[in-house]
């Protein structure tokens, strides 16, 4: 629970130092939301900018714009499975309670409701993992994705109802997600996958 609070922590102070620039980033991200088509490479970009910042490196824009090129065709790919995994999980949860009345259709619904924020959690889990990857691939990084959370229950709920609070508390105020909030996520998206890694290789190389 320390480490996510860790992480929780470098995250704001890495927001607050490069506030400018994550501001502007986010701002065009949301543009490009708008304009539907560029969403998903806008999200790549947005994640390999804060990928630079976690690992920390020099940023600026031209990050921004070099991930929205190089990982244009895979952002799709990324939005069309995170697209087809809300839709499928939010049906569930919906259907559940229009065909039964049942007293335990509460707790069904409770069910896959979960899995709808294990799946957004996971999500937050997969771009930065394809960044650390030689060959990138989606198919592995959610898979790794998954070992990573389940590994390390603590870190992964503590910092899941972080999210989940920062993104509950954007959505009431509105215009923190088209300003600021979804920068801030990717970011920490990128600082828990880079802490996980980092931990897990120590442990690796630990002696006996």
């Amino acid at each position: 629970m320390s480490d996510a609070w860790h992480v929780f922590r470098k995250t704001l102070n890495d927001l607050w130092d490069e506030l400018y620039l994550l501001a502007t980033a986010n701002v065009l991200w949301t543009a490009f939301n708008l304009l539907l088509v560029p969403g998903p490479p806008a999200t790549a970009g947005l994640f390999v900018l804060t990928h630079r910042l976690a690992c920390g490196q020099e940023a600026s824009l031209r990050d921004f714009f070099e991930g929205f090129r190089r990982h244009f065709w895979r952002s799709w790919l990324w939005a069309l499975v995170a697209g087809a995994g809300f839709f499928i999980l939010s049906g569930d949860v919906v259907l559940t309670g229009l065909l039964s009345n049942a007293d335990y259709t509460i707790f069904i619904q409770g069910f896959f409701l979960m899995l709808l924020f294990l799946w957004a959690f996971l999500l937050l889990y997969a771009f930065p993992l394809i960044l650390e990857q030689e060959r990138p691939s989606l198919r592995l990084a959610l898979r790794n994705a998954l070992v990573m959370f389940a590994n390390n229950p603590d870190f992964s709920a503590t910092l899941f109802g972080l999210a989940l609070l920062i993104a509950l508390l954007s959505a009431l105020l509105v215009a923190p997600w088209g300003v600021i909030t979804v920068a801030f996520l990717a970011l920490l998206g990128n600082h828990a996958v880079l802490d996980r890694v980092t931990a897990w290789r120590e442990k690796k190389e630990a002696p006996f």
